[in-house]
């Protein structure tokens, strides 16, 4: 597939990745629409909150696939997920989280304390995994939100700006 991936400031390339099957508690996204954000622009111009070492959760470092504002159609499922099906839309809130330290178990994943990079990586999808910009994304399915009958794709990439 093609993906749209960062090497660092001013180093973006459009590549040929493979595509890896979802793993247990993920999804696969066709992506559908992905937004632009000004923390993207950050990442082009600066190099801001790219993982330069490995990330602590995700063990990553740079290249990464782009993009956290997005929307798409299931296409795979993980083997332990039951809460999306075949063919959903989604729009994907693109935290990344351990799931397991204080504040996960509290409901705040988004302060994951295992997320907080040494190097200042983005505990997102795009910045410490591959995100939205490309054909396919896997992500976990706690994070892939049904868009509610009749909202389009579009709308839906907006979702976590909103």
């Amino acid at each position: 597939m093609k993906a749209a991936r960062i090497y660092g400031a001013k180093d973006i390339r459009i590549e040929d990745v493979d595509i890896p099957d979802p793993e247990d508690d993920q999804v696969q996204i066709k992506v559908k629409y992905c937004g632009i954000c000004g923390s993207d622009l950050h990442a082009y111009l600066q190099g801001w909150g790219l993982p330069k070492e490995p990330h602590p959760i995700t063990g990553r470092t740079l290249p990464i696939t782009l993009g956290h504002e997005f929307s798409g159609q299931v296409v795979k499922l993980g083997k332990n997920v039951s809460n999306l099906k075949i063919g959903d839309k989604v729009a994907i809130e693109p935290v990344i989280a351990c799931g397991e330290c204080e504040n996960c178990r509290k409901g705040q994943y988004n302060l994951c304390i295992k997320a907080q990079a040494k190097d200042g990586a983005g505990n997102f999808l795009g910045f410490s995994q591959d995100g939205g910009f490309a054909e396919y994304a896997n992500v976990k399915s706690v994070f892939a939100h049904k868009l509610p009958a009749g909202m389009n794709y579009e709308i839906g990439a907006l979702a976590e700006p909103t």
